[in-house]
């Protein structure tokens, strides 16, 4: 019988790992091939232009747009910050003036004779790229980044929210079925990767990042609340030239799902040691997980051959799984058989199914399909 293949997110002690790291545009690059680098190193720099804002200094005047040479103060290029007046028109012996004043700070492109509208371009922003894995520079990709290389833990997850951020992983729960429906009283969460069980509620992660926490890791997630929080971190990256700067790692799903055990262990284990986080999903083609990446000095802790061997995906018994669709959602238990003829299942379908032992030893038929390796 054909071996039947199953997807599984990735959770490793350490592995040999490459991430190509890129600007979104033309820039310069800081590292050479060879190069030592770390985590929160800037490899690349930019300079993303700001927006154009256009505005009527003959209808604040109200004056021709032909005549608005002898009313300005400022001149093309000059600097101005936001309310700075640009023209000024005062009538006959001063009883009456009009002004107009910049709506925003930046610089001043152009003023149209024609139109009356000028342009006032935003100032540049800064666009830096970190190297987030901590390696060696094998190739350098001209004006745009690096790839670097480097050994290091790998937790994949199932759906993140937010960018890339770093710290020092701290655990704040001692299982990984609990759930944080209060926020827990720690003395200084500043800077700190936090690692929960089961579930962390909206709130509490508002207050874990408010607190200073860089990114909160937790088995599941309610989907109403991380659908309202996306559109939360969505707003303030528009609003703001810093936005929101928490990360959320969901490493099984929605709901309240007890982290897997492997996952939890592996994460414990850690504990203290610095880690690279990032919260970008991408569920269309070219599927991008959210990941955290724990970091080692394998001068000092060389890994072992054993540690870095990959687990080939297939389904056989004896090994761990997890139901990722249907009635058992989030569990995981052991493969027992794998029937060879379709099987009936509860709906009343025949399907390529499993036969699963869940944690309180009752054996069950999962379409195979719903299933991944843990």
């Amino acid at each position: 019988m054909r071996n039947q293949y199953a997807p599984s997110l990735a959770v490793k002690a350490i592995t040999l790992l490459r991430r190509e790291r890129r600007l979104p545009l033309k820039g310069d690059v800081l590292c050479q091939p060879g190069d030592r680098v770390m985590p929160n190193q800037v490899i690349a720099r930019a300079r993303l232009p700001g927006r154009i804002i256009p505005f009527s200094i003959s209808r604040s005047l109200g004056v021709a747009p032909s005549r608005l040479a002898e009313y300005l103060l400022k001149k093309k290029g000059d600097k101005v910050d936001a309310g700075e007046v640009i023209a000024k028109r005062s009538s006959f012996l001063k009883v009456f003036s009009a002004q107009a004043v910049s709506p925003a700070k930046g610089t001043l492109l152009s003023v149209s004779p024609l139109t009356g509208q000028a342009l006032i371009q935003a100032p540049f922003k800064p666009v830096e790229v970190m190297a987030f894995l901590r390696g060696t520079v094998i190739e350098v990709i001209p004006e745009r980044g690096a790839l670097i290389e480097g050994y290091a833990g790998l937790v994949q997850g199932a759906f993140g929210l937010g960018k890339e951020t770093y710290g020092e992983l701290l655990p704040i729960v001692d299982s990984p079925e609990q759930v944080l429906n209060e926020t827990p009283g720690i003395d200084d969460i500043r800077a700190k990767v936090v690692m929960a069980g089961a579930m962390v509620s909206k709130n509490v992660f508002i207050d874990l990042i408010e607190a200073g926490a860089s990114a909160v890791i937790t088995g599941g997630f309610r989907f109403g609340d991380a659908m309202d929080l996306g559109k939360e971190i969505n707003a303030k990256d528009r609003k703001s030239a810093g936005g929101f700067q928490g990360v959320l790692v969901v490493t099984e799903g929605f709901g309240r799902i007890e982290m897997a055990r492997k996952t939890f262990e592996l994460l414990c284990e850690s504990a203290g040691r610095m880690v690279s986080v990032s919260g970008i999903t991408q569920v269309r083609a070219g599927v991008v997980r959210p990941e955290i990446l724990i970091h080692r000095d394998v001068t000092m802790d060389p890994p072992r051959a054993t540690d870095l061997n990959e687990t080939i995906g297939f389904l056989e018994p004896g090994r761990m799984v997890r139901v990722i669709s249907g009635k058992r959602f989030g569990k995981t238990g052991k493969l027992v058989s794998l029937p060879k003829d379709p099987q009936r299942i509860e709906t009343g379908a025949f399907v390529r199914a499993a036969k699963i032992e869940f944690d309180n030893g009752r054996e069950e038929l999962v379409p195979r399909a719903n299933l991944e390796l843990e």
